[in-house]
């Protein structure tokens, strides 16, 4: 299975502050998904009409020590079948394919630290070339599944897609609209996509496993990454020139302001609410540390420095596992 390298945000930093907020944009869109999470429990084999309903957790499998596609959906490939599913945020804006994950509230089902290639999603394309509007509600695939490793539009690799005959939206009359509103009212501010790219960039600027696509010895490695995150500079508002690491840490410093601007009046959804907040400050603590070795790597001149850059970087790897954690536990909350 071929591994996709990390669709890199942080190049974005090279860029003003202003241009880097626009791009995450354009990469999403509101999310509200439904209240109960839905575990879509098919058996493959279950026949409706001409369709085979299949199901995510059936995907994949251990071979080796390597996770890939099943031999039983393999089987499948080829064949007319039925998935039922959700849109992940991070499907292109023009419509031309979605990405169906199997549980809402999902922002970018590629931003899973440690697995950057996602089986657990499927894209999907109309058959007609037609587009597939986006909805926060679940849905049912109906089309022909293809089995094949492929790189989208978005730089992104997949094993399988399905090409649709047709798309069928499921209304949940059961839904939490107060909650759908607010998760929907945090996307549309950025803030899930903001914390996840945050999180990804540290990640593969602190894990040794990707570290080294930066260069091929520690001084190298460091050379690439403090030209990745501190390369550019912008100027603020009162006319200090800031690199671009220093800007982006005065932007996620407000974000706990933006996400206490939404605070819902329900109990539940407050308490929700102010979990996000204290993990993007746990957040925010990692990154004023990230940001402050790689200014120290910037000043670095020799190869023992650069090395010493090189250890730090490594060392603050296990805290932004621990606030990656904490999000995703806080995440996983809004399916219960």
């Amino acid at each position: 299975m071929a591994k996709k390298k990390k669709k890199s945000y942080k190049k974005r930093k090279n860029n003003e502050l202003t241009s880097l907020i626009v791009l995450v944009a354009i990469a999403i869109c509101a999310i509200v998904g439904v209240s109960v999470y839905q575990n879509f429990k098919y058996t493959i084999a279950e026949k409706t009409g001409k369709y085979s309903k299949i199901k995510f957790s059936e995907m994949y499998e251990t071979r080796n020590g390597v996770k890939s596609v099943s031999s039983t959906f393999n089987s499948f490939n080829g064949e007319m079948v039925e998935l039922t599913g959700y849109m992940a945020v991070q499907s292109p804006l023009d419509e031309s394919y979605v990405y169906l994950v199997n549980q809402p509230y999902v922002s970018c089902p590629f931003c899973a630290i440690g697995d950057v290639t996602k089986l657990e999603i499927i894209p999907v394309y109309m058959a007609n070339g037609g587009a597939i509007k986006y909805t926060e509600n679940g849905v049912t695939v109906r089309g022909t599944l293809e089995v094949a490793e492929k790189v989208d539009a978005l730089e992104y690799t997949t094993q399988c897609r399905i090409i649709a005959d047709k798309v069928t939206e499921i209304i949940d009359e059961n839904a939490d609209k107060e909650l759908q509103a607010w998760y929907a009212d945090l996307n549309n501010a950025n803030m899930i996509i903001d914390m996840q790219t945050l999180q990804m960039d540290i990640e593969y600027a602190t894990n040794e496993e990707y570290m080294y696509d930066y260069g091929t010895t520690k001084a190298s490695v460091v050379d690439g990454i403090v030209s990745d995150f501190a390369g550019g500079t912008t100027t603020s508002e009162d006319g200090t020139e800031l690199t671009n690491i220093e800007s982006y840490l005065i932007y996620i410093k407000e974000c706990p302001l933006i996400i206490a601007y939404y605070e819902p009046e329900r109990e539940d959804l407050k308490e929700l609410n102010s979990e996000l907040i204290d993990i993007f400050d746990q957040q925010i603590a990692v990154m004023e540390k990230f940001t402050e070795i790689i200014l120290e790597g910037k000043a670095a001149t020799t190869v023992e420095e650069k090395e010493e850059i090189y250890d730090k970087l490594v060392a603050l790897n296990s805290e932004n596992i621990v606030v990656y954690d904490a999000f995703t536990a806080w995440n996983n909350k809004l399916r219960e």
